[in-house]
Order: structure tokens, then C-alpha cells, then sequence
């Protein structure tokens, strides 16, 4: 991989965001097989250093926006589970997560909704 092909971003702070927030369904490596309903800003302006250690702001939109969005929540200790949209998960797995949500949410504010395996 070269530099070129990704971009760095040292203690990221989101300083902008702009339009009305767009629903998704979001998966995440830290929650392998879930997916929950996350809302984000489809713009959002970043203050941040870059490799060379220069401050750099710039501006984010739609995709590249939710994902910086979601990365930006682990830096602050957040993930896809602690938002309140929609869970979902695979169907041949609902024991599993139906046990480790119900001791870690109060039922009333998840909402879960079960797939056929799609991963």
C-alpha cells in the first residue's frame, strides 16, 4: 500500500457538520455480525495533523463522512451497539444475541430485527 492510497489523520475532531443526518445500517469489525441503524451528517469538516504532523482541515462528504464519523466514535470509546437504531443480526444466532443484549440494554430501547444469514 502506498501513501497515496489512504489518509492519516492524527486526533481527528470533527468541527463542522452539515445537512439533515442520514439513516444507515452500519457494520463494524469490532461487532462481527451485527449491524445497527446509525444516523450521521452526510458533511462534516475535520480539524486534524497529518503524517508529516501539519495541521490540516478538510472537508468530508457522504460516505467518506460516515466512515470517518464511525471511526472517530472508537477514538472516543463508542460503538455501532451503543447507538439506539435498529440491531440486526443473523437469525442463527438469535440466542446468542439475544442473551448478551438483554443483560446489557434495557429491552425497551433496542429494536431487534432478525435476517436470514447474509454474511
Amino acid at each position: 500500500m502506498k501513501p497515496e492510497d489512504f489518509e492519516l489523520l492524527v486526533n481527528p475532531r470533527i468541527t463542522q457538520s452539515r445537512g439533515e443526518k442520514v439513516t444507515m445500517a452500519e457494520g463494524c469489525l469490532s461487532c462481527p455480525e451485527i449491524q445497527v441503524e446509525v444516523s450521521r451528517f452526510p458533511e462534516i469538516k475535520v480539524r486534524a495533523l497529518n503524517a508529516q504532523g501539519e495541521k490540516i482541515s478538510k472537508r468530508y462528504l457522504d460516505y467518506v463522512a460516515r466512515v470517518i464519523q464511525h471511526e472517530i466514535d472508537h477514538l472516543d470509546g463508542k460503538l455501532i451497539v451503543d447507538y439506539e437504531g435498529s440491531l440486526y443480526y443473523p437469525k442463527n444466532k438469535q440466542g446468542f444475541f439475544e442473551k448478551i443484549f438483554k443483560s446489557s440494554h434495557d429491552e425497551s430501547s433496542v429494536k431487534i430485527m432478525l435476517r436470514g444469514n447474509p454474511w
